[in-house]
């Protein structure tokens, strides 16, 4: 063993990096228990959220840091390792906020936790789109990272009514999600969340054209992934089943107009949320998926579990 400065990657600096944020998560789960009120519970969140930025950018080594240029000497897996540090850190800045999540729709109380959860997703689909070297590792959780941003964006969607400008674009971000989630193939998880994801999106547009969702429970969300199947192979949609997204730039149509006469067609499969894992891994899809939809949103004083 050599002892390397800390301002030389090493085959550990990735992982222990890693531990670092996932240290930080444990703490805000332990502060949480301690708190009494709603007020101090939403503080600690708060301040782990300002923590996790800190970690983020003044704590974060210099090899790991997107603005300090690649040095040749450094190992061939830090781009690709930038690249997937940033899609966790969004994520984690979800895991904070998703005690709150589900209020934020409704009380502006909550609004930093909207718009932070909001950016956090933008930028995982971001990151994720980026170009691949060839020779770069799949990492399969950020598959799922990119389910939990398009889960984030579809949840905004329902809460917004179709004449805003962000109905459209987040709308547009949840479709590209599922167009790229549908390149993994081979992916169970990214499978599931397609279909996940295209459950969601139906429910955007089963609803008035002026109102945005005055509620909804997760359970009639899983209800609709569960039946059926999307097409002939569990994946893609057929051509011309209209749930393309038309392109709304020469009409103030929204593109809803263009894609709502195919949806009644859809179908969901009942077993797409079986297991990922064998009963010897010891653990469930819960920690994918349970924070995410693990709540019924029926009015402004509803909590995400």
């Amino acid at each position: 063993m050599e002892l390397m400065p800390g301002g030389e990657p090493t085959y550990v600096s990735y992982g222990n990096y890693l531990y670092e944020i996932a240290a930080l998560i444990v703490e805000l789960h332990e502060s949480l228990l301690r708190c009494n009120t709603e007020y101090t519970r939403y503080e600690q969140v708060m301040r782990t959220d300002t923590r996790m930025r800190e970690l983020a950018t003044k704590e974060r080594p210099r090899y790991f840091d997107v603005t300090v240029q690649i040095d040749p000497a450094w190992p061939w897996y830090i781009p690709w390792a930038r690249r997937s540090l940033t899609i966790c850190f969004a994520h984690k800045v979800i895991v904070i906020h998703r005690t709150y999540l589900g209020r934020s729709f409704k009380d502006s109380t909550f609004a930093y936790t909207r718009r932070t959860c909001i950016a956090a997703a933008k930028t995982i689909l971001s990151e994720a789109r980026q170009e691949r070297h060839e020779d770069e590792p799949i990492i399969w959780i950020d598959q799922a990272f990119c389910i939990a941003a398009g889960i984030v964006l579809a949840l905004d969607v329902m809460h917004r009514r179709i004449d805003e400008p962000e109905f459209d674009a987040h709308y547009e971000l949840v479709d590209g999600c599922i167009t790229m989630l549908q390149q993994y193939n081979s992916s169970v998880l990214a499978q599931r969340g397609v279909r996940l994801l295209h459950s969601l999106l139906r429910m955007c547009i089963s609803r008035s054209p002026s109102s945005s969702f005055s509620g909804y429970d997760a359970s009639r969300i899983l209800r609709h992934a569960y039946q059926g199947s999307l097409d002939g192979d569990g994946m893609r949609l057929p051509p011309g089943s209209g749930f393309e997204l038309v392109s709304d730039q020469a009409s103030h149509e929204s593109p809803l107009a263009h894609i709502s006469h195919g949806i009644s067609d859809l179908h969901y499969d009942f077993d797409i949320f079986a297991e990922l894992f064998p009963p010897q891994a010891g653990f469930s899809n819960a920690f994918l998926f349970e924070d995410l939809l693990g709540f019924d949103l029926v009015g402004s004083a509803d909590v995400v579990h």
